[in-house]
């Protein structure tokens, strides 16, 4: 192709281009000028300053806008407080309402259109002082429009969108906020609950606390954290003010009584309970908190607010996050830091001093004393515990302890550059009934902790260690050699089938008793190690009760097999007749095992049937 015809090509192109714009301009154009055309008033919706939705049957609700944009309601009562959003969307669709098509409708036969009482009367006032009222009939037979009317003009047309918008209850036009000034957060929040008639009749610790008076404030402090700030200053349980700051923030209310006759019909003169919430701004409301909506259904409670008259029911899910008793949003754990970020944890009695370690690659190690078979289960199960523990009482001023010399410590660091804290056991209290010790939470602050939460601290090395000694499953079990009471057994697998080559002339009587014997020592832990190691005579060196050594699989490809043992069991331990000692290397740890392991041993092999002579 010549360049004089490339050029025409695209002179042609541009051409077409040009006329293409050209006519999706007017397209747009015109497509613009009909929705203007249809629109029915040529205001702003910021024009609007009144509005007023009556829905059949329902009384009109009106609010008024003030200049700085803030709605008000007018009524049915002037103390409800607007769903300012929700009004300010309504002003811009009745700005923007359109006329679809008119209808020539006799305006003697209205009824035909449901606009003689229509079901939606909207009256909206502008600044410039217009009042107009937008009366909604029935659907057209399109099911797309409703029939419409304004004041006494002619019927029209306009999209149902716009009814199904308009149509709003009291319950949505109303802020529902159990809460109205908390959008920025909460900063403090005092609650007060009157003592329960006959409280101190109750017996029961738990119940009589819930019957107690309180009379406790919670401040945010700066960096974040949510203290006791009343009666006294502590740590505060940081899950449970969150869950009820999530509440107060975010609860609404249902059932509306916006002219009670008398409070005490709703047990709130006087209240169960009195709640303050302070915002960002320090500004507050209180809520007063009465009786369950209705005795066969507690699913809700009555509640009002000090600043406005209207009585109201919340979720029953606000009472369970209230404080229980006295001192219940406290701080009373023991160890209050996030487990995940531990980094070591020292233990030190008048026993053992023991060091854990986190390593990100393997996991917990038990550094001190050094062991390579450090069980992760055991170690989290330990902090588990440590988490669980709860102060029972905390003792202020002269009252609280001091713990010179404690019977148990526990020292931690942290990988996220938290500093190192540390929680202190000391000894019993004088005069406890039941038994309680003293102790320090990880914060600093006294407290007392139970007997049993004492005994469920304590540790020691092996605690920490896998008490599995004969790591196999039975299926990659090859052969047991074993020796028992100086008589030597020899089992082989071949074939999926076991059988006995020692002693010669014996035989296998079921394949279960050799199943049962393989399980007998797989599923054997230690009771303990012996510490320090006792002599040979204590152990039974010289004469062992039991010597046992496996063949197991070690490369499943190949069924090649490595040899286990052997694992020696001997004498009784002297302090408890139901332990054995039981080793595995001539310089390795002494384990205690239970008798079992010989009994279990001694009824798998009752198997093995002997030739007669």
């Amino acid at each position: 192709m010549s360049t004089r015809a490339t050029l025409a090509l695209i002179v042609v192109f541009a051409g077409l281009l040009a006329a293409y714009w050209v006519t999706g301009r007017i397209e747009r154009n015109v497509i613009k000028e009909a929705a203007e055309a249809k629109k029915l008033f040529d205001i702003a919706p910021e024009d609007i300053t009144t509005l007023s939705i009556a829905r059949q049957g329902e009384a009109p609700v009106e609010a008024l806008r003030h200049d700085d944009g803030h709605w008000r309601i007018a009524a049915p009562h002037p103390h409800i407080p607007p769903n300012g959003l929700l009004w300010t969307a309504l002003a811009k669709i009745v700005a923007l309402m359109t006329n679809e098509r008119d209808i020539n409708a006799d305006p003697d036969a209205l009824a035909d259109y449901q606009l003689d009482a229509p079901i939606l009367s909207v009256i909206f006032g502008t600044k410039q002082g217009q009042l107009t009222q937008i009366a909604f009939g029935a659907l057209d037979p399109t099911q797309v429009n409703r029939y419409t009317r304004l004041g006494d003009g002619q019927v029209f047309l306009s999209p149902a969108k716009a009814f199904q918008a308009l149509s709003r209850s009291l319950q949505e036009l109303r802020d529902t906020r159990m809460f109205t000034h908390l959008g920025e957060g909460v900063k403090k929040i005092d609650f007060k609950r009157r003592a329960t008639e006959g409280a101190e009749e109750i017996e029961d610790p738990g119940l009589a606390a819930r019957a107690k008076p309180i009379d406790e404030t919670y401040t945010l402090a700066e960096e974040g954290e949510w203290r006791l700030a009343k009666p006294v200053d502590a740590a505060a349980s940081q899950g449970k003010l969150k869950a009820l700051v999530s509440q107060l923030r975010f609860a609404t209310g249902r059932g509306y009584i916006d002219e009670p006759e008398s409070l005490s019909d709703y047990g709130l003169d006087p209240p169960y309970a009195e709640l303050s919430a302070y915002g960002s701004t320090g500004e507050g409301q209180t809520l007063l908190i009465g009786w369950a909506s209705s005795a066969e259904d507690k699913t809700g409670f009555f509640v009002k607010r000090t600043d406005n008259p209207s009585v109201f029911i919340v979720d029953a899910h606000l009472i369970p996050l209230l404080p229980a008793g006295p001192g219940d949003f406290r701080e009373k754990r023991l160890f209050t830091r996030e487990a995940k970020n531990l980094k070591t944890i020292r233990y030190t009695d008048t026993r053992s001093e023991i060091l854990l370690e986190n390593d990100p690659d393997v996991g917990w190690r038990l550094v001190n004393p050094p062991a390579d078979d450090t069980d992760q289960f055991e170690v989290s199960m330990y902090i588990a515990v440590l988490k669980s523990i709860q102060g029972l009482s905390f003792p202020e001023g002269e009252e609280a302890p001091s713990i010179e010399s404690p019977r148990l410590s526990l020292e931690f660091t942290y990988t996220d550059g938290a500093p190192p804290s540390a929680i202190q056991i000391g000894g019993p209290v004088p005069s406890s009934n039941p038994l309680v010790f003293s102790a320090l939470q990880d914060i600093g602050a006294a407290t007392t902790i139970s007997f049993e939460s004492f005994r469920r601290l304590q540790a020691e090395p092996f605690r920490f260690r896998i008490k599995t000694l004969f790591p196999f499953r039975r299926d990659d079990v090859r052969e047991v050699d074993l020796i028992l009471d100086n008589r030597r057994y020899v089992f082989q697998y071949d074939n999926g089938v076991w059988t006995l080559s020692q002693p010669r002339g014996a035989r296998i009587e079921t394949q279960s008793d050799v199943h049962s014997l393989i399980d007998t020592f797989s599923t054997t832990l230690a009771k303990g190690i012996a510490d320090p190691s006792p002599a040979a005579d204590v152990q039974g060196k010289n004469d062992p009760i039991l010597t046992v050594v496996f063949q197991v699989v070690d490369d499943p490809l190949t069924d090649s097999t490595r040899t286990m043992g052997p694992v020696h069991v001997g004498n009784r331990v002297t302090s408890n007749s139901r332990q054995r000692f039981l080793w595995m290397e001539e310089k390795g740890p002494v384990y205690l095992v239970d008798q079992a392991l010989i009994d279990g041993v001694r009824d798998s092999l009752r198997g093995v049937v002997f030739r007669s002579p």
